[in-house]
């Protein structure tokens, strides 16, 4: 198997695609949070697996986001997977998929229990990004929905796609504190 093969050439790169393949979406900042190496090191690691097509990137917000699959991910399901782990979009996501009728921007707001300004913004970059629609009754009755819930479907199969930032934080946190070799923390 490659990746076997793999972790005889470089264990360091192999540690970071470990991560890569176990935490789907896993932004630059964790990954060095977590392996503890510099910047250069680490960006010359991860230039190298994507020269090799060992890792996928994908870059957000004018660059200020990156975050990096495994090869086996569809690129369709990036833009998914980032918005889920992000705590008030993951939650608006799942409450529209999980409703299957349209939502009211009431009913969303009063589920994630944020502010109309909150709920509008990310609204509207779910919108800007096609992962949700809206539906519009008459000029003030506006309705939410999935607008490919079989994508929805599939990414969220995959229950590490559904790992918050923050909690992959708070875990890696507690990991670091109890184990100080890098090495143990897959």
């Amino acid at each position: 198997m490659k990746i076997l093969e793999y972790n005889k050439i470089n264990s360091n790169r192999y540690l970071k695609l470990k991560l890569i393949i176990n935490f789907p979406g896993i932004r630059y900042n964790d990954l060095a949070r977590i392996t503890k190496f510099n910047n250069g090191v680490l960006s010359h690691s991860l230039k190298v697996l994507e020269k090799n097509d060992r890792i996928k990137v994908s870059r957000y917000s004018n660059g200020r986001t990156t975050r990096y699959f495994s090869p086996s991910v569809p690129n369709d399901d990036f833009q998914i997977i980032g918005y889920l782990k992000n705590s008030t979009s993951n939650r608006i996501i799942l409450f529209l998929h999980c409703n299957k009728d349209a939502t009211t921007f009431d009913e969303i707001k009063n589920y994630i229990k944020k502010s109309s300004s909150t709920t509008s913004w990310n609204l509207k970059k779910l919108l800007d990004d096609n992962i949700i629609t809206k539906i519009e009754l008459r000029k003030k009755n506006h309705f939410y929905a999935i607008r490919d819930p079989g994508l929805i479907d599939r990414v969220t199969r995959n229950p590490n796609n559904l790992c918050l930032d923050r909690v992959l934080s708070n875990y890696m946190s507690l990991v670091e504190f109890f184990s100080p070799d890098k090495t143990e923390l897959i």
